[in-house]
C-alpha cells in the first residue's frame, strides 16, 4: 500500500525523539524511523524569464499559454547557447530532444512554476500551520497506541485470585519505550501489549512515578521497529483547539478515536490522594482510555490520558496531564529509573481525629501520627520513630497529613527540616537532612530493565 505524505509532519516524525526533551539525560539507544520525503522540485529563478508589464487597464497575471511559450523559448536560447558552447571546445553536441522530451521538459517547467504555495510550513518553534483532519491524525498517530492487559494478584485471607486490569500506552521510541499511567500497572505480575497488527509482547516495566501517575513500559523486538508517536508541546494549545483521543475503552475496543476541544487548559483534580494538574476535554473518555494518547490536529502527542469524571450524570468531562508536565518525569524514569531531585521523607501517616480513633490506636491525644517507616529514608536516617506524632514543622503546628505532604515538597535536596514530635509522653526536636529520594532496589544496585 503506498504510504501517504503529509508534507512536514513526516519530518517531525522522522526527527522527533532527537529533537524533543526526551532526548536529554543519559542517552537511550532509539533507532530513527526511515520515512521516505518527497521534495517539490523548485523553479530556478534564474532560469524565469520576468512577467511582462500588464496592460493599461488590464490584469496583472500571465496566461499558461503565455508562460509556456516563455519556458519553451527560454529552453531553446539555452539549447543554443549549450550547442555553441560544445562546438567552440570541439566537444559532441547534446542529442537533440525529441518532441515528447521536450513536452515532459515544459510540463515539468510549469508545475514547479505553479507549485502550490499553500504547503505546510514549519516555522522556527517547530508547530506546523497544518491542520489535519481527525481521520488524518488518526491514520498518522493511532498504531502508537497500545492495549495493556494486566494481571493483578489480589489476597483474599487465605487464598490468592488473579484479577485482569486493563488500560492504553503510547509507544514513544522506535524500540518500544511505551508512557502509560502509573494505575494502569501498579501491584500487576504480568503486563501484556497489544499493537493494532494483533502483535502481542509481554512488557517489562521500567520505571515508575505514583506521584505523577506516569509509568515507563519497554516491549522488544529484533525483527522490527515499532511505530511511535511524535512528541509535541502541550504549551502550544489554546483554549478551544481541536484534539482527539485515541485508547482502549472499557478494556476492549482498542484503537477507538473520540475528537473535541480543549475546554481548559488547567484544572486541578485529586486521584488516589495526589493533586494532578490536567487539561480537560469533551472528548469522550471511558475506563480503559487511561494511559492512551491526546493529540493535537498536527498528529502530535500532547498529553496522556488519566480520568474522565466518575459522577455517572456527567458526560463530556474527561481530563489528561499535559505532556510538557511529564516529559522530565519521563526521562528520567527512561534513563535513571527514578524522579530526580525528588524529595520524600518516607513514612505513612494516619490521622486521628477523634475520641473513637485515639482508643481504637491507643494513644491518648489526638493528631497525626507515624505509622510506618522505610528502611533506610529521610525519616529513619533522621531519627523518627513509628508511633511519633508530629507536632510541628519548621514551627508550624500540624494537624492534618496534607500540611506534612505539602512541607515536604517544598525542600531541595540536601535541606535540613525542623521537626518536632511527641514521644512518650515528652517533646523532641530533630533536624532531618532532606536528601533526593531514591527506590531502595535502585540503592542495592537492581535494575528494572
Amino acid at each position: 500500500m503506498e504510504e501517504k505524505q503529509y508534507p512536514g509532519y513526516n519530518e517531525r516524525w522522522t526527527n522527533s525523539l532527537v529533537d524533543h526533551p526526551l532526548a536529554g539525560g543519559p542517552a537511550v539507544d532509539v533507532p530513527v524511523q526511515p520515512v521516505e520525503v518527497k521534495e517539490e522540485p523548485q523553479a530556478s529563478a534564474k532560469e524565469t524569464p520576468p512577467l511582462p508589464e500588464p496592460a493599461p487597464g488590464g490584469k496583472n497575471y500571465i496566461t499558461k499559454k503565455a508562460a509556456l511559450l516563455l519556458v519553451v523559448l527560454a529552453m531553446i536560447v539555452t539549447a543554443g547557447i549549450s550547442i555553441f558552447a560544445a562546438q567552440a571546445l570541439h566537444e559532441e553536441p547534446p542529442a537533440q530532444l525529441t518532441a515528447e522530451e521536450v513536452q515532459q521538459l515544459v510540463d515539468d517547467a510549469v508545475a514547479a512554476a505553479l507549485v502550490n504555495t499553500n504547503e505546510t510550513i514549519i516555522n522556527s518553534a517547530g508547530k506546523s500551520d497544518v491542520e489535519f483532519s481527525v481521520a488524518q491524525v488518526a491514520e498518522l498517530a493511532a498504531d502508537a497506541v497500545v492495549e495493556i492487559s494486566t494481571e493483578v494478584p489480589i489476597q483474599f485471607y487465605w487464598l490468592e485470585e488473579i484479577t485482569e486490569g486493563a488500560g492504553s500506552g503510547v509507544i514513544i521510541s522506535a524500540n518500544g519505550y511505551i508512557v502509560t499511567n502509573n494505575h494502569v500497572i501498579e501491584g500487576a505480575t504480568a503486563i501484556y501489549v497489544t499493537l493494532t497488527d494483533g502483535s502481542s509482547y509481554t512488557a517489562t516495566l521500567v520505571a515508575t512515578d505514583a506521584k505523577t501517575d506516569v509509568a515507563v513500559l519497554k516491549i522488544s523486538d529484533e525483527n522490527r521497529s515499532f511505530p511511535y508517536a511524535v512528541v509535541g508541546s502541550s504549551a502550544d494549545l489554546g483554549l478551544g483547539d481541536p484534539v482527539v483521543v485515541i485508547g482502549n475503552p472499557l478494556g476492549s475496543l482498542g484503537g477507538s478515536v473520540t475528537s473535541g476541544y480543549i475546554s481548559s487548559l488547567s484544572r486541578e483534580i485529586v486521584l488516589d490522594g495526589e493533586t494532578h494538574n490536567v487539561m480537560q476535554t469533551d472528548a469522550a473518555i471511558n475506563p480503559g482510555n487511561s494511559g492512551g494518547g491526546m493529540f493535537n490536529a498536527q498528529g502530535e502527542l500532547i498529553g496522556i490520558v488519566i480520568a474522565k469524571s466518575a459522577d455517572i450524570d456527567v458526560e463530556g468531562i474527561g481530563f489528561a496531564l499535559p505532556i510538557d508536565d511529564i516529559k522530565g518525569v519521563i526521562s528520567d524514569l527512561m534513563t535513571v529509573g527514578y524522579v530526580r531531585g525528588r524529595i520524600a521523607l518516607g513514612i505513612q501517616m494516619v490521622n486521628i481525629d477523634s475520641d473513637r480513633a485515639a482508643l481504637s490506636y491507643r494513644v491518648s491525644e489526638q493528631g497525626v501520627y507515624i505509622l510506618s517507616i522505610e528502611e533506610d529514608s529521610n525519616a529513619k536516617n533522621g531519627g523518627l520513630q513509628v508511633g511519633d506524632r508530629i507536632v510541628s514543622i519548621d514551627g508550624e503546628d500540624i494537624t492534618d497529613p496534607q500540611q506534612v505532604i505539602d512541607k515536604v515538597s517544598g525542600y531541595e535536596n540536601n535541606e535540613v527540616m525542623d521537626i518536632t514530635v511527641k514521644r512518650g509522653g515528652k517533646e523532641v526536636d530533630l533536624n532531618i537532612i532532606m536528601k533526593e529520594y531514591i527506590p531502595a532496589e535502585l540503592k542495592a544496585g537492581q535494575s528494572k530493565i
